[in-house]
């Protein structure tokens, strides 16, 4: 295998996409598969074998302990997070307050997970 190769194989690996939810993620498949991009949907029952090609793809609960060169995090709109079926649980203000500590704190995780480079979008 051409050396080129081999690195550019190596490079997709070290980009992570991180959504809130799985539905989300499936759609992301979706658009990078349609695009000829290859991709891998990472789950919590098994690790990242990194000698598997494509753009790394997880929830953001998924991605702590992980760590990428480059890392895009989207459908952060206002309308889409906090997610409005999570925020219509809230029985109280201080229930409301901890979800929203909650989803501040995952945020944060997803972030960190960027070495290099970080693309949040709406």
């Amino acid at each position: 295998m051409p050396l080129q190769y081999q690195k550019s194989r190596q490079e997709k690996n070290r980009f992570g996409i991180l959504a809130f939810t799985n539905k989300q993620l499936k759609s992301i498949q979706e658009s990078l598969d349609a695009s000829g991009v290859q991709s891998l949907i990472l789950t919590s029952d098994k690790a990242d074998d990194r000698s598997t090609p494509g753009v790394r793809l997880c929830t953001m609960h998924r991605a702590k302990g992980l760590e990428f060169k480059a890392v895009a995090i989207p459908f952060m709109s206002t309308s889409l997070y906090p997610p409005k079926w999570l925020l219509d649980k809230v029985v109280d203000e201080a229930d409301r307050d901890d979800i929203e500590a909650h989803l501040q704190s995952l945020l944060h995780v997803a972030a960190t997970r960027a070495k290099a480079h970080l693309r949040v979008s709406w």
